[in-house]
């Protein structure tokens, strides 16, 4: 038995729960980490799903995609204007984000453009340095991928 399809709903609670954290409307933008491409999509779905039952007021939100620079195939696609992310090999501190060729890459790449957003990369320096930047400041202690 494959639990993903669960998963995959599941994921949609995240961007259920943006909505209702701010009082029923939406945020202009949402960054999202992306690994195998399945949590920002439905993230993306979330959204216009509260649209569609009159849950949520304002315009959807712009949804961006984040990558390590040692392992953004979805970057890369968005920068090149592809429908697919082309594989890479991983080479970054953030494992858990680390998937060289993501299953739902070109998920992504339709919430991604289809709510005008973006996508940026970020190094391991720089992964270092946020993840430090959100101790120091907010007292939130991450791993690689979270900072």
């Amino acid at each position: 038995m494959n639990l993903r399809s669960y998963y995959a709903e599941g994921a949609k609670t995240i961007g259920f729960e943006i909505v209702e954290q701010l009082g029923w409307r939406y945020p202009q933008h949402v960054v999202s980490p992306v690994a195998g491409g399945t949590l920002l999509p439905r993230i993306g779905r979330a959204f216009r799903e509260l649209r569609e039952v009159g849950l949520a007021s304002g315009d959807l939100p712009r949804v961006h995609a984040a990558q390590a620079a040692g392992c953004s195939p979805v970057i890369n696609a968005l920068e090149s204007g592809a429908a697919h992310p082309e594989p890479v090999m991983p080479d970054t501190i953030a494992k858990s984000i680390a998937i060289g060729n993501p299953a739902d890459g070109y998920q992504v790449l339709d919430t991604v453009r289809g709510s005008g957003g973006s996508g940026a990369r970020a190094t391991d320096p720089e992964i270092l340095a946020a993840i430090g930047l959100l101790a120091r400041t907010e007292g939130i202690f991450t791993e690689p991928a979270g900072g």
